[in-house]
């Protein structure tokens, strides 16, 4: 009987010692920033001048017309994710699935992420979602806005109620779900004269 017990242990343990390892995500990943907003149209290609642009005649305030207004900015709905790896090589990280959830953790919408740029220096660059081994980036990443007529009865109402965000992000094979929670959409600014 001990000798089959024996038999049993070295068989469990050369069945365990044969199995694949088990994946592990070669990154740490947090979800640092959201901004709920609109999506903005890309801005244009900047031509490049081959001579000297004409020179416009500057505006006065006496010179507008009464009454004028400027248009708001647009503010892009967008995502901020911080990324460590923690494996030996490069990995390539993408973004599965963006869901924006109610207050209490209900699925309201799926957002598409664009555009993905990193943090260097002092600005947000393209990125071709590479992450180095012992690397640590925040990256930035455009995001479809959410449809504020079907959830708040129009953009302007969208600051009143608070949001989740949880996103599935995959890095090399594994694949983790982070979540951002309470985020209250960002305040439209009115119109202001000039």
């Amino acid at each position: 009987m001990r000798k089959l017990l024996l038999g049993l242990v070295v068989l469990a343990g050369c069945g365990a010692s044969d199995a694949a390892p088990t994946s592990k995500a070669a990154a740490k990943v947090e979800l640092s920033s959201v901004n709920l907003a609109d999506d903005c149209p890309a801005p244009p290609a900047t031509p490049t001048p081959t001579t000297a642009p004409a020179k416009t005649p500057s505006r006065t305030p006496s010179d507008r017309s009464p009454g004028a207004v400027t248009r708001r900015g647009c503010d892009q709905t967008s995502m901020q994710l911080a990324l460590t790896s923690t494996g030996t090589a490069s990995a390539k990280v993408a973004v599965k699935k963006v869901e924006l959830l109610d207050a209490k953790g209900k699925v309201l919408q799926t957002l598409t992420a664009r555009d993905p740029q990193a943090f260097e220096t002092d600005a947000y660059v393209a990125w071709n979602q590479e992450l180095a081994a012992g690397a640590t980036v925040n990256v930035m990443y455009a995001l479809s806005a959410p449809n504020w007529d079907k959830l708040t009865k129009g953009r302007w109402n969208a600051h009143a109620q608070s949001f989740q965000l949880r996103v599935t992000v995959e890095v090399g094979s594994a694949k983790q779900k982070v979540t951002k929670t309470s985020i209250i959409p960002t305040r439209l600014k009115p119109a202001v004269p000039t």
